[in-house]
Order: C-alpha cells, then sequence, then structure tokens
C-alpha cells in the first residue's frame, strides 16, 4: 500500500505555485490599464491593475506557460508570453517578468469597430469588466460573458471572450461559432480572427484555418500568434519551406511564445532532413522552455537525430 502522506506530499508538488512579479516596458506607461494571464497549461486565469510605473503582480500562481495580455488605453491589446518554472524562480519562489511593447504600439485597429458593436449597452460593458476581474474564478468569468452577450448579442469583445473559454474546455466547434459572430460583428476585431485561425486547426480543418490565418496576417503581420498559426497551418498542409518562414518570424517576435514555434520549426527541418539545423533548434528549445511539457518529445527526437548522425 502507498503511504497516504507521500500522496499528499506529491499532489502538493504537482499544484507548486509561485509569485509573479512583472513589468511592462514601454513608452506609453500612462496609458497601460490592466494584464490578464492565462494559463496554456490548465483552468486558470487571473487579472490585475497596472500601477503607474508599469508594474504588475499575482500571486499563486501554478506552475506552467502563460498567455500575458496588457491592455493600452488608446492602442490595441497586446499580447506575449511568460513561463512559471522553478528555473525561472529565485529561492523564494518568485519569478520576475518583464513585457516589452514596442514604441509603435499604437494601431488604428483599435478604433475600427463594427456597426453592431457601436449599440453595446454600458451594462454588458459592466459585465465585460466583472469578467476579467473574476479573478481566476472561470465559471464566474462565463457567467458575467453570457450575461453581456443577452444585453448585447453583437458585443464582439464578449463573444470572442467566451469562445476561448470554450476553446480551453476542448469544444472546438463552439469556440468556432462564437468567434464567427464576432468577425460578422467586427471585422477588424483581430483577437477573433487570430482565435478562429486556432480554433481551425484544432478542429484540423486546415484549408479553412489557411484563409483564416492568413487574414490574421494580414492585420497584424508583427504578431507572433499570427505568424506561429500561418506557420503551423502551413506544417499540417506540408509545405515546410512557407511554414519555416512564419515559424521563424514568430519566434524572432516572442522567443517564450505559449505556441511554441520554436518546436515546430525543429519538426518541420527534421522532417526535411536538416538534421543538423534541427539538432541546434532542439537544443535551443530544451534551453528556453526547461521543464516544458513537451520537453521530452524534444529530448525523444534530440537523442534520436544524435545517434544518426
Amino acid at each position: 500500500m502507498v503511504n497516504s502522506a507521500f500522496l499528499i506530499v506529491l499532489a502538493l508538488l504537482q499544484v507548486r505555485q509561485f509569485e509573479v512579479r512583472g513589468e511592462v516596458v514601454t513608452q506609453y506607461k500612462d496609458r497601460l490599464e490592466w494584464v490578464q494571464i492565462e494559463s496554456i497549461d490548465r483552468r486558470f486565469v487571473d487579472y490585475a491593475v497596472i500601477e503607474f510605473d508599469g508594474r504588475f503582480g499575482f500571486k499563486k500562481v501554478p506552475e506552467g506557460i502563460y498567455k500575458v495580455t496588457i491592455s493600452i488605453a488608446g492602442a490595441a491589446e497586446q499580447q506575449r508570453s511568460i513561463e512559471v518554472r522553478p528555473a525561472f524562480a529565485d529561492d523564494r519562489g518568485r519569478v520576475a517578468a518583464k513585457v516589452a511593447i514596442k514604441d509603435d504600439v499604437v494601431v488604428k485597429d483599435r478604433f475600427k469597430v463594427g456597426v453592431a458593436s457601436l449599440a453595446v449597452s454600458p451594462k454588458a460593458m459592466d459585465e465585460l469588466r466583472r469578467a476579467h476581474e473574476a479573478k481566476g474564478n472561470v465559471e464566474k468569468a462565463r457567467k458575467h460573458l453570457q450575461k453581456a452577450i443577452e444585453i448585447s448579442p453583437n458585443f464582439d469583445d464578449a463573444l470572442n471572450n467566451l469562445g476561448t473559454y470554450y476553446f480551453r474546455d476542448g469544444r472546438y466547434d463552439t469556440a468556432a461559432s462564437l468567434f464567427l459572430r464576432a468577425l460578422k460583428s467586427n471585422p477588424n476585431s483581430f483577437f477573433a480572427q487570430v482565435n478562429l485561425g486556432g480554433a481551425f486547426i484544432a478542429l484540423r480543418d486546415y484549408e479553412r484555418a489557411l484563409t483564416e490565418n492568413l487574414k490574421a496576417v494580414g492585420m497584424r503581420p508583427d504578431d507572433s500568434l499570427a505568424q506561429s498559426q500561418m506557420g503551423q497551418t502551413l506544417f499540417h498542409l506540408k509545405r515546410y519551406p512557407e511554414a519555416l518562414t512564419h515559424l521563424q518570424k514568430a519566434k524572432q517576435l516572442d522567443p517564450f511564445a505559449f505556441h511554441l514555434p520554436g518546436l515546430f520549426i525543429a519538426q518541420t527541418l527534421q522532417l526535411q532532413g536538416e538534421a543538423e539545423a534541427a539538432i541546434a533548434e532542439y537544443k535551443e528549445f530544451l534551453k528556453t522552455h526547461p521543464g516544458h511539457p513537451s520537453s521530452k518529445l524534444a529530448e525523444q527526437q534530440l537523442l534520436q537525430l544524435e545517434r544518426r548522425d
């Protein structure tokens, strides 16, 4: 019989938590509003107001990789990636994270709204705010988003946000339908567009994914997620040279990207028979993402390539 005390200790190790101390580096610090971190590995979302000096913090953050969304007044929301793991923490369990925003971040698409979006009720806007402030309570946030859509059925931000919850639950068809509704209301909604492309990848509908991700790249050529999803789509369509172009740009834009363009680059090079380049890419991935769940796959492929070499 397994010692029950051992099982308790093991459970505690599996849900190790950290404190994240972040800073947004930008010349627009006076315009910073809020930051949201969203786990890629588990059901965890949290929200915080950004201080006047660009600093923010989160406590009791489970180990994992996170998508960070930064809200800037008068500009489009920006997304970056951070990893919260023992390898990045100090001896007190604190992870320092810097999120750099380019000086030319103020883009016009923030002000391009669909006609239907202009009729969003202030009450619906308030429900969206409450969803952001739900402090990681997924079900509570979902209810606020559903309420916002009940009040204003064409509220593109609420539709898109609700779609991300269904996506995380693996309900990709429902997520895609919500992203499509958001785009019908506001064709210039970049996040709904890039999320729709991701949903079609998850559904393995790569032809539709190609169409939607091409639109996302056209809207924001310098967005890492858009470039990565375009590269992944081309990878699945076995258009490897084109895939590499987009994946390499995605990696350059966000080296810690939660969508792991480096791993796809290594796999693409491996499939093209470029063993030496693939080995270098796998090694860089393991150095950049220590302790990531995909590390075992990278290690296995690296060992296989080195044996052949």
